[in-house]
């Protein structure tokens, strides 16, 4: 092949090449759900979704801003390359199990039992694969363990859908989270995600759960998010074992400096 030849198609794959890269680059925002993180310098906030911001280019920070001064928590998601991505967490819910450790209304804790200092630490592995354009799957594995400064009484917990999985560490050893995750675009500005996550803490109190959620979301330009899907929660609680369902699950996310 001739010199010229070669620099013909050197031009078209470098484009090509390119394209992918800034097509993958766009779909990075709202793609909370795999192992990328956000552009640097963009904020994300739902009404039910943490703020994100993207820290750096492979780094991202986010919290729950309406738990955050009732039980303060920080994440932070480290992109690796290739699809690979590891997700750092703490939270420290002691403020809020002490304020609804009281007797009448917003009670969800007898009095009697005092609430140490406690946090929880999070660790997960996250890998991401794209199948087809515009559509990611993502497998996810995590450790989670409790950091307790005083007994905790069994007696304390809140035996509430969501609530109850997520404060289970505290009552054991350690937890292990395992989960699935399909996200892609239907058409345009219409996309879906499809994720499943098991959790298993073992210990005196063992505990497994399983949730699955299903959502639709429309997207304006890269501003507006909203969403509307549904949320099965199965549960083993101290009264026994149940499931959930919530539906419809509705949220709206904002977007600025892209």
């Amino acid at each position: 092949m001739r010199r010229s030849h070669w620099i013909v198609v050197l031009l078209i794959a470098g484009s090509i090449s390119l394209n992918a890269q800034d097509t993958l680059q766009a779909e990075r925002n709202w793609s909370n759900g795999t192992a990328y993180v956000l552009p640097q310098g963009r904020f994300e906030i739902g009404v039910f979704q943490p703020l994100r911001y993207g820290l750096r280019d492979n780094l991202e920070i986010s919290v729950h801003p309406l738990w955050f001064f009732v039980a303060p928590n920080v994440r932070v998601k480290w992109e690796h390359g290739g699809g690979l991505a590891t997700r750092h967490s703490i939270y420290y819910p002691t403020p809020f199990l002490r304020v609804v450790a009281k007797k009448g209304i917003g009670g969800l804790i007898s009095p009697e039992f005092a609430i140490p200092h406690m946090a929880a630490l999070r660790n997960d592995v996250i890998y991401t694969m794209r199948p087809f354009e515009k559509q990611y799957f993502s497998l996810m594995g995590g450790l989670e363990f409790a950091v307790r400064f005083g007994a905790l009484d069994k007696r304390t917990t809140i035996d509430f859908p969501w609530v109850y999985n997520r404060l289970a560490v505290f009552y054991n050893d350690f937890g292990i989270r395992l989960g699935l995750d399909w996200y892609g675009c239907i058409k345009g500005n219409w996309w879906y995600r499809l994720d499943g996550e098991l959790f298993y803490y073992s210990g005196s109190a063992q505990t497994k759960a399983f949730e699955h959620s299903g959502k639709i979301y429309w997207r304006y330009k890269k501003r507006w998010e909203i969403s509307a899907g549904y949320n099965i929660i199965y549960g083993e609680y101290p009264y026994g074992n149940e499931w959930n369902w919530f539906l419809p699950m509705i949220d709206i996310r904002y977007a600025w400096n892209y």
